[in-house]
């Protein structure tokens, strides 16, 4: 089943970019393929989705090609209101687009999530060193082995200590990749201002907080990444939203909103949600215990991170 599930992403791919360079629009596939090509080399990869990045000036442009496939944009029921408070409350992210076609996922990004330099700078740092890769019967484009080794130390902070596969990824590339092309990844990741999200990452494994401090990495990653990558309670995140939100409106207005999200984020959050006007019901009852429940921990592990961020 995953095998099967890898072809079709691999399908896809050698679909999806000729057809976006055909109308201009470059692209380069991330994590899955590159994934298991720099990192895995002989050992099985699986992957079920398809992540292609593309300069954000063809964004409008590779939304029409992937339309006219048959993919369809898994936000397009969203208004615009319900799409800012998935943002707000971490539920979305502006660095890509989500599509789908029968069971088949993409994500087109522009960026990175938790970079913080312009997407421009992201296009050309992971192009700079790609290669072609044969997937799917086509050569398709792929970031280097460096870039590829940055992108899972990123990838495992953004998903924490939970997350078993990003886990899985990250001490598969401490095992293979040498040790001059994580100076390399290291190299990229202060271009890309992102040293502290990359050592953050590295250091949810032993021997990846050995290779940081061998490397001797400069930079703090940002509490919120800290706190993902440490496995927080989600409530630790909302208090340092809060502490970064100015003025006593703002403050009011976010609490308010946590405490009473809107339906979208109640659909996202809680399955029971999705169950009929009861269902929906059953979660916003839920939703202040919940906060009561975990709200404890969040602010013990926000205070922790936020002290060692002075």
């Amino acid at each position: 089943m995953r095998a099967t599930l890898t072809l079709a992403a691999d399908a896809a791919a050698a679909e999806l970019v000729p057809a976006l360079d055909a109308i201009g629009v470059p692209s380069l596939v991330l994590r899955g393929p590159a994934i298991a090509h720099w990192i895995y080399r002989d050992a099985p990869r699986y992957y079920s989705d398809l992540d292609l990045l593309i300069p954000a000036a063809g964004q409008v442009r590779a939304a029409t090609v992937l339309g006219e496939l048959g993919f369809e944009d898994a936000r397009a029921h969203l208004s615009s209101r319900e799409l800012a408070d998935l943002r707000l409350h971490g539920h979305l992210g502006s660095h890509a687009t989500t599509w789908e076609r029968g069971g088949m996922v993409v994500d087109l990004h522009v960026t990175l999530n938790h970079i913080r330099v312009g997407s421009t700078k992201v296009w050309a740092e992971l192009c700079a060193g790609a290669v072609l890769l044969e997937v799917g019967g086509r050569e398709v484009p792929v970031p280097g082995q460096a870039a590829t080794a940055l992108i899972v130390a990123l990838h495992a902070a953004a998903h924490g200590s939970g997350y078993r596969r990003t886990l899985a990824d990250l001490q598969q590339a401490l095992d293979h990749v040498p040790r001059d092309v994580w100076s390399d990844a290291a190299e990229i990741a202060g271009r890309l201002r992102a040293l502290g999200e990359f050592s953050a990452g590295l250091a949810l494994l032993p021997e990846g907080l050995d290779l940081a401090r061998e490397m001797e990495l400069e930079g703090a990653a940002s509490v919120e990444t800290a706190l993902r990558a440490r496995n927080a309670p989600l409530t630790a995140i909302g208090f340092e939203r809060l502490w970064r939100t100015r003025g006593k409106r703002a403050k009011l207005g976010l609490i308010r909103r946590e405490i009473v999200p809107p339906r979208a984020f109640m659909r996202v959050r809680f399955p029971v949600a999705r169950r009929g006007r009861v269902g929906m019901a059953a979660a916003y009852a839920w939703r202040p215990i919940s906060l009561v429940v975990h709200g404890g921990a969040g602010f013990v592990a926000w205070r922790r991170e936020r002290r060692g961020h002075r």
